[in-house]
C-alpha cells in the first residue's frame, strides 16, 4: 500500500503511535493530502532503475545482517568455551 491510499484514520494513529499529542487530525488531514497531490514524476526507465538499485541494496543488507548473525552465534559459542573451560 502506497501512502496516496491511507486513510486519515489510519495517518493519525501512526501520529499517534509516534507520540503526536496535538493537533492529530488536522496534522493527519494536511499529511493526506501532501500524499495524494500531484507530483512531478520520474521518467519510467530511471524509476525502474531506481527500483533495480533499491531491490539490490535490500538483498545485500539482508546478506549482511545474515552474516552478522552467524557472526553473533560463533562468538557466543566460542566465548561459552572459554568461560567453561
Amino acid at each position: 500500500m502506497t501512502g496516496r491510499h491511507l486513510s486519515t484514520a489510519k495517518i493519525a494513529s501512526a501520529l499517534r503511535h509516534a507520540g503526536q499529542q496535538r493537533y492529530i487530525d488536522a496534522r493527519a488531514v494536511k499529511i493526506r493530502d501532501t500524499v495524494r497531490a500531484e507530483h512531478l514524476q520520474a521518467p519510467t526507465v530511471i524509476a525502474d532503475a531506481m527500483g533495480a538499485a533499491v531491490a539490490a541494496l535490500v538483498g545485500v543488507l539482508l546478506e549482511i545482517n545474515r552474516q552478522i548473525a552467524t557472526l553473533e552465534t560463533e562468538l557466543a559459542a566460542r566465548l561459552d568455551q572459554r568461560v567453561q573451560g
